[in-house]
């Protein structure tokens, strides 16, 4: 707490009388943010040992361009909300800020300016009352320590629990498909998708397939108790439905036999033809997917598409199978061109997109993390307001006495650092 000093000064008849002239210090700052000396206060008034452009006042050196408590002159104070420029008292804040400087600031809620105009928080905290704390900046939301706008991020769409899922981006904290619809995670294509037949909660029987969002059985089969058969190869079924085959007989183009003639083999009491048939594709053990049509014994998808398992997938735009099947893409990434990559201005780091303008972890490029205390600003890591990068620590080479006016310029003992000069 600052307290009131008493200057006796000595008057005709060697009397004493107490001038108050001044406040005693709070450790070497005047009120206005200028660091300050103590002087013989009998020169108040003058340049005295202060050293040009400083002014001194009591026992203080004050800069009278900028000093609110002594603006123009040891007798000039601003009035609160006001900043002195120039030797001139500018500048109305509005009510709850402070003038720093020449700005106006929120010292409760500024991270350059939080309590005070001379204590910024570090780069990775916010000012929360004045104090700095962990904890997010306004918009962002804290989701097991990583602040994340949960209205764009797709692990954390909407609330911290929600991930879209694959081809899916966070829009406005929903999750939305780049093609086709969104059910639950999964983005489906409602006219051909056997789960999501016409609607996300519509799936075929698994002898049916999706035509134009409709559950139906293929052209070549005919519908019999419910299930889709072919009644070329069914034994159950052969010929035409509920007309099964006797004792070992087999069932070859619709009709009972003992055996399969050529080129049809025998899968489970059918003879089947393996070059063409998609239930049995190649061998008696491979079925292909409802999207998928057995040529020459494989399954084949048509146009541009790629079989991969049972799925038809363009490897260009899948992010499930980006550039070759099985290759998934990173939640924040899409598949572009048959590369997983990240949208926007965003760079790929690792599995993370992030920002490389202004990610402290990955200024500039990835893995380039800045010095504590900076921040990332457009690529360059740099330390915030008026200070400077000095041994890995951001100083003010104004008032630091370590680093006085410049990095690694001490000030010898008893000097302050005064406006970059030790003194």
């Amino acid at each position: 707490m600052r307290g009131l000093v008493l200057v006796y000064v000595g008057l005709g008849g060697g009397c004493l009388q107490p001038t108050p002239g001044f406040i005693e210090g709070d450790g070497g700052t005047s009120s206005g943010g200028t660091p300050t000396a103590t002087l013989d206060p009998t020169d108040a008034g003058s340049e005295g040992s202060c050293g040009a452009p400083l002014l001194q006042c009591g026992p203080l050196c004050i800069d009278p361009s900028t000093d609110e408590d002594h603006c123009g002159g040891c007798d000039g104070t601003c009035a609160p909300g006001e900043a002195c420029i120039d030797g001139g008292c500018e500048v109305a804040c509005p009510q709850g800020t402070l003038v720093c400087g020449i700005e106006c600031v929120d010292v409760g809620t500024n991270e350059d300016h939080c309590g005070d105009c001379s204590s910024p928080c570090d780069s990775a905290a916010v000012c929360e009352a004045g104090e700095c704390g962990a904890g997010c900046p306004q918009g962002a939301t804290d989701c097991d320590g990583t602040c994340v706008d949960t209205q764009s991020d797709d692990t954390h769409c909407g609330d911290c629990a929600t991930a879209c899922g694959l081809g899916q981006d966070c829009i406005d904290g929903d999750c939305v498909c780049d093609r086709g619809t969104a059910c639950g995670t999964a983005c489906a294509d409602l006219e051909i998708d056997r789960d999501h037949c016409g609607d996300c909660d519509t799936p075929c029987s698994p002898s049916q397939v999706c035509v134009a969002g409709e559950c139906t059985c293929a052209a070549d089969e005919a519908v019999c108790g419910g299930a889709c058969v072919d009644t070329q190869s069914d034994p159950d079924h052969c010929g035409q439905c509920d007309d099964p085959c006797g004792g070992n007989l087999l069932c070859a183009l619709g009709e009972c036999v003992a055996s399969c003639p050529n080129p049809l083999s025998e899968c489970d009491g059918a003879c089947v033809n393996l070059s063409n048939d998609e239930d049995f594709c190649g061998d008696c053990t491979t079925t292909c997917g409802p999207q998928q049509t057995c040529t020459t014994g494989a399954c084949e998808c048509g146009g541009n598409d790629t079989a991969c398992g049972t799925d038809c997938v363009k490897l260009n735009t899948d992010e499930a199978n980006c550039g070759e099947c099985g290759l998934t893409c990173a939640a924040e990434q899409h598949c572009t061109g048959g590369e997983c990559s990240c949208m926007g201005a965003n760079k790929a780091c690792g599995d993370a997109c992030v920002d490389t303008k202004n990610d402290p972890l990955n200024c500039g490029n990835c893995d380039t993390p800045c010095a504590p205390g900076q921040q990332c600003e457009l690529g360059d890591c740099v330390c915030p307001g008026a200070t400077t990068l000095c041994d890995g620590d951001c100083v003010n080479t104004l008032a630091d006495p370590l680093h006085c006016g410049d990095c690694d310029v001490p000030c010898g003992g008893g000097e302050t650092c005064v406006n970059g000069n030790c003194q």
